[in-house]
């Protein structure tokens, strides 16, 4: 029997490969929109107190999704991967080097 996993069975700590969307109209436009496509990693960051929403790390970078929301995302989880803070993402590409320089205002725009 194969059941279908939704991102709400995934617990903090955890990473998943996204297999399909069970939403159309804008809400499937804004799920692609933050890189939430077929065959993308993602790794579940944590949970709000009261367990809704919930924190995921996508291509890079952490979003918010609604209980609601991530049943209608189904997964595939990743049984050897987990993500901590200190290991970097597999997906993440690199970043360009940063300015040696940090942008240092002199005066504030109003005065």
């Amino acid at each position: 029997m194969n059941t279908s996993l939704n991102l709400n069975d995934i617990n903090p700590g955890q990473c998943a490969t996204v297999k399909s969307l069970l939403t159309t109209g804008e809400l499937r436009r804004r799920l692609l929109d933050m890189g939430l496509t077929p065959e993308t990693t993602l790794c579940c960051l944590g949970r709000s107190p009261l367990g809704d929403p919930s924190a995921f790390f996508v291509r890079g970078t952490v979003i918010a999704l609604r209980r609601q929301d991530c049943r209608k995302i189904l997964i595939e989880k990743k049984k050897s991967q987990s993500y901590t803070q200190e290991e970097p993402d597999p997906t993440m590409e690199p970043q360009p080097e940063q300015a040696s320089q940090p942008y240092i205002q002199e005066e504030a725009p109003w005065d």
